[in-house]
Parts: C-alpha cells; structure tokens; sequence
C-alpha cells in the first residue's frame, strides 16, 4: 500500500516554517504541507493517521506551539491517531522535556544542528521511529537551569512590553509616565538575568520564550490592562506582536 504524507509545521518563525516547508516538498514530491492554525484545524477534520488508513503524519512544532502542546486538545488528539510528533527544541528546561515526551514527542532536534540532520528527523518521524539528535540529546543532559529573579518593575514593565497590543518602548514610558530611556534601562537589566541564567533573549521571541519557560507568561499573548489614548491607539489598528526589538539602550534621555 502506498502511503500518503502530509506534514504540519507550526512555529512563530515564519522563515523558518517556509523554509521547511521548501526542503520537505523536494524531499518529498507528494507531501502535503499544512501550516499554523488554520492548517491544524483543516488537518484534525480530514487526517486519520495510521498504517491501516495509508496515510502518515508528521508534526513539526517549535516555538510557543511546542511549549503549548500539552494543552492543545486538537494535537492530542491527532497524536492519538498516530501522527508523529518533530520538537524544535532550543532553550529547554528538563521539566518541559518530560512534558513534552508525555504528551507523545518522540523525535527531538535542534533547528541550529542544520538542514541534513532536520531532515533525518523528519525521515525518523515518517518511519514512525522515535529519534533524538546529538545537539538534542546534550541539551536534555545540561542540569535544568535557575530562572533568574525579576523585580516587581521588570515585571510591570516586560508585561506591558510582551502584551497582546505590541507596545513599543515609547508607548510603554507614556503609559507607566516614566522616560523611554528607563523602560530600555529595565530592558535590559531584565535581559542580563536571563543570559547570566544561560537564555539566549536577543529579541522579544526569545525573550517571551524565556518568560514562558519560567512561568512568568502564558503560550497564549498577554492582555494588557493599559491603554493609549484613543486616537493614538486607533491610529495602532489591529497590530500583533512585530518581534522587531526597539528596546536597545541609547544615549539620548526619554
């Protein structure tokens, strides 16, 4: 019998998932790429994995979606009809790891170890073969990092910064009346807790990352109890988050 791939990719770097969905589909000249939400919810309501259906289903997830699928009821779900589960791991926390394995991921690899071994995982995963990659592997050895102590400001100000209205630095100084300057300053104290604690938070995707592995954040955006005023946030529309970085410490006073 011939079998049927297909392939969901689910990760908050889009060049990343298009860049997976390209090597996969040459890889495999049938494949069927599904990607996001949309695509999880096209593929729960027409996939039922398994040898006896003819059709095999890998999961590559990376990201929040990694972080978030143990509570994810249609993942479950499609691991429980067979699909093969592909984590993107990174910066992991050993607990996670266990949680993860829990919930039914079985092949581990790191984005960073390069597009031959991406894709002998992929291969694993088709094969429905559990598989760990060495940089994986080393990782998931490391002792669980110590998340690092954030004061109450850093808390206040992060939240503002990371919520589900995408603040800019600017927009959070007018909002807590202190100077933009003081918000970077915060910033970027934050950040060297977390690289001294062994987290690599470069931009605000690796930052909100951070803060979901320690349990300060949800997988889900943070709602915001501040607002702008209204004509300036109208002018803001419907923006989400950029993961553009704007928090760099400058010169010039707030």
């Amino acid at each position: 019998m011939k079998i049927r791939r297909s392939m969901l990719i689910m990760d908050d770097r889009a060049v990343l998932v298009d860049g997976i969905t390209t090597v996969a589909q040459f890889t495999y000249p049938d494949l069927q790429v599904w990607s996001g939400p949309e695509g999880l919810a096209s593929l729960a309501s027409t996939a039922r994995p398994g040898r006896q259906s003819g059709e095999s289903v890998v999961i590559v997830l990376g990201g929040s979606a990694l972080a978030g699928l143990p509570e994810s009821k249609p993942l479950l779900a499609l691991i429980g009809f067979g699909a093969t589960v592909v984590g993107l791991v990174g910066q992991l926390a050993q607990t996670d790891v266990y949680a993860l394995r829990s919930a039914g991921v079985n092949v581990f690899v790191c984005v960073s170890e390069g597009i031959n071994e991406l894709l002998r995982a992929i291969e694993r995963a088709f094969d429905g073969e559990s598989h760990v990659s060495p940089d994986a592997e080393a990782l998931f050895s490391r002792p669980a990092r110590i998340a690092p102590r954030i004061s109450p400001r850093e808390r206040q100000i992060v939240l503002l910064y990371l919520s589900d209205n995408d603040w800019s630095v600017d927009e959070v100084s007018r909002m807590l009346r202190i100077s933009s300057q003081t918000v970077r300053s915060h910033l970027a104290r934050l950040r060297s807790h977390f690289t001294a604690a062994g987290f690599s938070v470069r931009n605000r995707l690796e930052l909100r990352q951070a803060l979901i592995e320690i349990g300060v954040i949800g997988v889900e955006p943070v709602a915001s109890p501040h607002a702008l005023p209204a004509a300036e946030a109208a002018s803001r529309g419907s923006q989400r988050f950029r993961y553009t970085d704007d928090s760099a410490p400058n010169t010039k006073a707030g």
